[in-house]
């Protein structure tokens, strides 16, 4: 199976260490959004990285066998102006040397319904909405094994959207790897295999299992505690990784202001997002 590894990589004050080729989907969380920017730039090969990525042995800096297997979109980005289908198709060709499903993006567009998210005028004008339907449609149409995807429910607010693109997304039939920048991480409850989590307490990086919880303090906590896996942390709360025996647990419990909550619910106690 070909395989993305990451090994020894040093981004900013973090040393990274995966292989994806252990997961099938994998959430990349951190709260410092810029740190996800900046590792799916080196992932991705458009960045150099210093030989600590690899595709199959290769360093994956301006690798053409590992730029023809992956797709990298960021869904804040635009990255059609047309909905022209023939002429999409072509310019793929051509330009890309990449094949254009144009039945799939068909398909797609119209489930999403594209064209109620579009303003046609003497060019195409997307609502936010609408620009992140096109992205997806665009991955689906251009079908390459592995992807990354950063911001891939973003200006989403109904369920059924969000829930149709979580669930192509995370297809496991469909791609070899994902790696996801989810802007919500709720939607992505229980549809990855692991969370790469950019601790800010630390500079830890810590792979999360998709069942953990976290415990949430209420402000510093007590030296007297020791905790390998520390998240995220301020004046008004802790954030760690419950990897605790349920004794133990429970007497943190007993003894501090402390609850326990899904990993996928981060976001709303760092920055307070709607879940």
């Amino acid at each position: 199976m070909s395989s993305l590894k990451v090994d020894n990589l040093k981004l900013k004050n973090y040393m990274i260490n995966i292989d994806f080729s252990d997961y099938k989907t994998t959430a990349v969380w951190a709260a410092d959004k810029k740190m996800i920017d900046s590792f799916f730039n080196i992932i991705s090969g458009i960045n150099k990285n210093r030989n600590t990525c690899f595709y199959n042995g290769e360093d994956i800096y301006d690798n053409k066998e590992y730029f023809q297997s992956r797709l990298y979109f960021d869904y804040k980005k635009q990255y059609l102006s047309t909905l022209k289908l023939q002429y999409l198709q072509e310019r793929f060709r051509q330009k890309y040397n990449i094949k254009f499903n144009k039945e799939e993006f068909k398909k797609v567009s119209e489930t999403l319904d594209i064209r109620g998210e579009t303003e046609l005028t003497n060019v195409y004008r997307y609502t936010k909405t609408g620009n992140t339907f096109v992205n997806y449609a665009l991955t689906c149409s251009l079908y390459k094994p592995n992807i990354i995807i950063n911001n891939p429910t973003i200006n989403l607010t109904i369920q059924s959207d969000i829930k149709y693109i979580v669930n192509g997304l995370t297809d496991k039939n469909k791609y070899n790897m994902a790696v996801l920048g989810p802007d919500n991480l709720a939607v992505f409850a229980n549809k990855v295999d692991k969370i790469l989590i950019f601790s800010d307490y630390d500079n830890r990086v810590i792979i999360a299992d998709n069942k953990d919880s976290l415990i949430v303090f209420n402000g510093p906590i007590d030296s007297a505690w020791h905790f390998e896996n520390i998240i995220y942390q301020n004046n008004d709360k802790t954030i760690v990784l419950n990897d605790l025996p349920r004794p133990e647990l429970k007497k943190i419990q007993k003894n501090t202001n402390c609850e326990v909550i899904s990993i996928y619910h981060i976001d709303y106690y760092v920055s307070g997002t709607k879940q």
